[in-house]
């Protein structure tokens, strides 16, 4: 059958738009209330296009047919901003992924109580119906696709009695659901119950996130990228990841799979698996994070991530810059001020621990834990250097320089180099450093007969203080007194040789 576009022709009937209702799913309905016997039938007619009026365009057209004003229609079409992205009532969709063209769904018992077409039947990230707990169908009775040729709602254009209200299906998750209820409530459509982290997000964000969560609890630590799709039936992934969620489940998840990293690390070769960083520590997960650009995208799961690797390990200053440490944090001529040091030394002393980069980064201000500065403060405020180290130990500048230089004392911070800085120590480390080699013995008054310091043991055997260290550790010099009960080198008497 061939259809002429009449000059000036209206249709015979026309409809009211309904709440919820797309202008191409107005076209739709006045084709089918007209009796045209496909939508391609009222385009020639009316000389409009369903693509055209589902970007904003021939809105004067369509508003003629339909006997309203333009303003009437500005909210019920697609936007365009660029090639690949739309806006609708005030979302961004993306045309590949988020919204169906081609295939047409319903919801069949939408259909029964009111027959017009709902917005969000185009959403991919859209599975369910809100209202009615059921999986949205795009196929007719008859097994053939619903598509936009079609003229009646409820059928496919090929079949005289089929109906989608013929169509047997069940319940969907309720999980599914009410993520879908939560996804449509940033469209105006219901409401939806509070979810930490997707309230905060766009419909399309959320959708992701909900998905990249259920896959990181359902397959655990993984280093390569993982999908929904992946772990079996991607909407059930989904579900899951809402409803962990919704729960506040994900430090949990978080801890499991940080967990997971550390039994890998201890069955791999050594070496090939470094300390345990925020890069690394949850698999693919941060990366996939920060290729969403982490704290931009959702400062929510930024400060979930940070709470749960802070109680771990050491984050490094440029790690979330953006958000706030359990302890706040501070910038680094104020870490300065706090420790009374340069900000120049204090620099070198955080990148020796790797808390920081050592190159500044242009662009890249440095923020410092306020725990971390405090404790690089007290730590400053009792730091010795090498000239020290032989009134504390007992030992000769010689033997202690041997040690600095061999690395058996615990050093802070390495002087020398091209920077030429000063060692430093913390006096509490080498305290401990010599506690451990130096064991308890009884408190002395003066050396007994036969018996020797261990500062003069190396000189009397002609060692290295080197060689007495490691026999020390490994317990084949024994100590058998301590002169005025100090544990220092002067002080502890072992016997003399033979």
């Amino acid at each position: 059958m061939s259809v002429v576009r009449a000059p000036g022709w209206m249709p015979h009937l026309w409809i009211r738009p309904e709440s919820d209702e797309p202008v191409h799913g107005m076209m739709l309905r006045l084709a089918a209330s007209n009796g045209l016997p496909r939508l391609r039938s009222f385009e020639t007619m009316v000389g409009v296009r369903t693509h055209q009026v589902r970007l904003g365009d021939r809105l004067d057209a369509l508003a003629k047919v339909l006997r309203c004003d333009v303003s009437d229609l500005q909210d019920r079409c697609y936007r365009r901003t660029s090639a690949k992205m739309r806006t609708f009532r005030g979302q961004t969709l993306g045309t590949v992924k988020d919204i169906h063209t081609r295939i047409r769904r319903v919801c069949p018992l939408c259909l029964s109580e009111r027959p017009f077409h709902r917005f969000w039947w185009d959403f991919g990230f859209v599975a369910t119906c809100p209202t009615h707990g059921r999986h949205l169908v795009s196929e007719c009775s008859c097994g053939r696709p619903l598509s936009w040729d079609d003229v009646e709602l409820h059928k496919c254009r090929m079949c005289e009695d089929g109906s989608v209200h013929r169509l047997t299906f069940d319940l969907a998750d309720p999980d599914l659901v009410s993520l879908d209820r939560l996804l449509l409530s940033k469209f105006g459509v219901g409401n939806a119950d509070a979810a930490p982290v997707l309230d905060e997000l766009s419909p399309r964000d959320a959708f992701e996130v909900a998905g990249r969560v259920g896959a990181l609890d359902a397959l655990g630590y993984r280093t390569k990228w993982v999908e929904p799709e992946d772990c079996g039936e991607a909407n059930a992934v989904r579900a899951r990841g809402y409803r962990i969620l919704v729960e506040g489940r994900l430090p949990e998840i978080l801890d499991r799979v940080f967990a997971e990293f550390m039994v890998t690390r201890e069955r791999t070769e050594e070496g090939k698996l470094p300390l345990p960083r925020i890069d690394n520590a949850y698999g693919w997960f941060v990366h996939w994070f920060r290729f969403r650009k982490d704290e931009d995208f959702s400062p929510t799961l930024a400060r979930i991530i940070v709470a749960n690797a802070e109680a771990k390990f050491r984050l490094t200053a440029d790690n979330y810059p953006k958000t706030a440490r359990s302890g706040g944090t501070i910038n680094l001529s104020e870490a300065a001020a706090m420790a009374r040091c340069r900000p120049r030394n204090l620099r070198r002393l955080l990148a020796k621990e790797g808390l920081i980069r050592p190159k500044i980064v242009k662009g890249s201000p440095v923020r410092i834990e306020r725990s971390v500065a405090e404790r690089i403060a007290h730590d400053l405020a009792d730091a010795i250097g090498q000239a020290d180290l032989s009134s504390l130990t007992g030992l000769g500048s010689e033997c202690v320089k041997t040690l600095v230089r061999a690395g058996s004392l615990p050093c802070w911070l390495r002087g020398g180099g091209a920077e030429a800085h000063r060692f430093l120590f913390r006096r509490r480390e080498v305290v401990e450093w010599m506690h451990r080699l130096i064991p308890e013995a009884p408190a002395v008054a003066r050396a007994p007969d036969g018996s020797l310091t261990l500062a003069r043991w190396p000189y009397e055997r002609k060692i290295s203080v080197k060689r007495m260290i490691d026999m020390l550790a490994h317990g084949d010099l024994a100590v058998h007194g301590l002169l005025n009960g100090k544990r220092d080198f002067a002080s502890a008497l072992t016997r003399a040789p033979g």
